[in-house]
């Protein structure tokens, strides 16, 4: 079973939506990097952008609480 990275399973209503998220994380890697105007990067797991959405003032809370990697 696929887990959303806030640990439950992924918990999308709209079928169509998550096969979409599939395809992009196929063809493009399961996590994007979202980088900061402070200039902060984190890898931010596709599937929970698409379930939970991401605001940038937030990232950085987020990211502490579920781990989302910190790169350069």
């Amino acid at each position: 079973m696929k887990m959303c990275a806030c640990g439950h399973p992924l918990h999308y209503t709209d079928p169509e939506l998550q096969e979409v998220v599939e395809q992009q994380i196929a063809q493009l890697g399961e996590s994007i990097r979202i980088a900061l105007p402070s200039g902060r990067k984190f890898m931010v797991p596709r599937h929970f952008i698409a379930l939970h959405g991401v605001k940038g003032y937030e990232l950085p809370g987020v990211a502490a609480l579920y781990g989302f990697e910190e790169v350069r």
